[in-house]
């Protein structure tokens, strides 16, 4: 049994959809899990994560 970790960052968000559950991954880790293998997803596509790349005081001086 294999161990693993998989990842995925959608990049900048131009549309809503960046913030959609990335259905591949999880394809691809119910498929090595189902084979036996122990698979880690971590997800980066958050609203949480793009607060954290782009602080308040940047988003409000965007906006202006």
């Amino acid at each position: 049994m294999a161990r693993g970790i998989l990842i995925t960052f959608p990049g900048y968000p131009y549309h809503m959809s960046s913030f959609m559950p990335d259905n591949g991954m999880a394809n691809l880790a119910g498929v090595l899990h189902a084979a036996g293998h122990d698979v880690l997803v971590l997800d980066y596509g958050t609203v949480g994560m793009m607060r954290r790349l782009f602080p308040r005081s940047v988003a409000t001086a965007l906006r202006a």
